[in-house]
């Protein structure tokens, strides 16, 4: 089984089935992203293949977002880490804040991430992304992968003025792809 990287939902659900559909659905802000990139780093830490399909993110924010955690272990492992004024979060590091400080984790977090997430595949929408783009890229990596995240369905360009019907048919095609291709 592949992992939530949430630990209550590992133990509630005991993981994710190779032809599970999750969706994640939320207000802007709660955290989806977020919740997207600790399933993909539990998952490739644990030597999974994971594609990531991010719609909406800037250029590299996945690749920062999965850093991050390695950076702040090696930071707070360290008995001799500089004192810091406040603690350490995402926004604050990716902002440049403590950057003299920490500049030697982010090195050494840069070179375990280069070696150990070998098997993370990135995608970022440039062009047009439909459902038929969704299942081209699905049909080309499904026997080279263990786990497709998409991260920000809203963000499927449609033809379809109904927004609820274009989610219906991104849903059940999702779910017969998943069904189909584990």
């Amino acid at each position: 089984l592949l992992k939530f990287g949430v630990e209550y939902l590992d133990d509630a659900l005991r993981g994710i089935f190779p032809d599970d559909l999750i969706l994640l659905g939320a207000p802007p802000g709660i955290g989806k992203t977020q919740m997207c990139c600790n399933v993909a780093f539990a998952n490739i830490v644990a030597g999974k293949r994971v594609h990531y399909i991010a719609l909406e993110a800037s250029e590299f924010e996945i690749e920062r977002r999965l850093k991050f955690p390695l950076v702040l272990e090696r930071f707070l492992s360290d008995p001799n880490r500089p004192r810091l004024p406040q603690k350490i979060n995402y926004t604050d590091w990716m902002l440049g804040k403590f950057k003299a400080e920490l500049v030697q984790y982010e090195l050494a977090a840069a070179k375990y991430f280069a070696e150990s997430f070998s098997q993370l595949f990135r995608y970022y929408k440039q062009d047009r992304f439909d459902v038929n783009t969704l299942i081209e890229a699905v049909l080309s990596c499904a026997d080279q992968t263990d786990l497709i995240i998409v991260d920000h369905v809203h963000y499927f360009d449609s033809d379809d003025d109904n927004e609820n019907r274009a989610m219906k048919q991104i849903a059940m095609t999702v779910r017969t792809l998943a069904i189909d291709h584990q």
